[in-house]
């Protein structure tokens, strides 16, 4: 069963809040909400976290945006550098969508997706960037082993 993530609200910190689902799609978390049972506590600082407002449904939806066609592992290694830029700069939601427009165009759609609240855009930030990696891993673990993508259809090509 997936784990919703929570953000620590002392070291901005993502970890498992303890909230199990066998499907989490279509769970809504309006802004500012907390878990309703103790979440675990912050593996960085003790501190408890809450629920990013929308994660589920905009972490399935950034990608399907990742993964659209015609994208590359060049295109998204692109994405992880803004994000990094974003995250290095301590931009805020307005000039993060600007960044990605910009830098970054193939994945304009992403910033509808970006959370208004600061600690939530950087922990959203911070979950983008790593399913991004893990998507560049993938396939180049994959490339190396085989010469096609399979059922995946070649979306990613470096």
């Amino acid at each position: 069963m997936p784990e919703l993530p929570a953000i620590c609200g002392n070291c901005r910190k993502i970890f498992g809040s303890g909230i199990f689902g066998k499907e989490v799609k279509g769970i809504t978390v309006l802004e500012g909400s907390t878990a309703t049972k103790p979440s675990n506590p912050c593996p960085n600082c003790g501190q408890s976290g809450k629920i990013m407002e929308g994660t589920a449904d905009s972490l399935e939806e950034a990608g399907r945006i990742l993964l659209a066609p015609g994208r590359t592992a060049n295109d998204i290694a692109q994405l992880i550098e803004v994000l990094r830029y974003v995250e290095r700069q301590g931009l805020n939601r307005q000039e993060t969508v600007e960044e990605i427009t910009i830098r970054a165009p193939k994945f304009f759609r992403l910033g509808q997706l970006m959370p208004h609240d600061r600690a939530e855009l950087y922990g959203f930030l911070s979950l983008l960037a790593t399913l991004a990696s893990l998507m560049v891993e993938f396939y180049s673990a994959v490339v190396s082993t085989r010469p096609s993508m399979g059922k995946f259809g070649g979306a990613l090509r470096k």
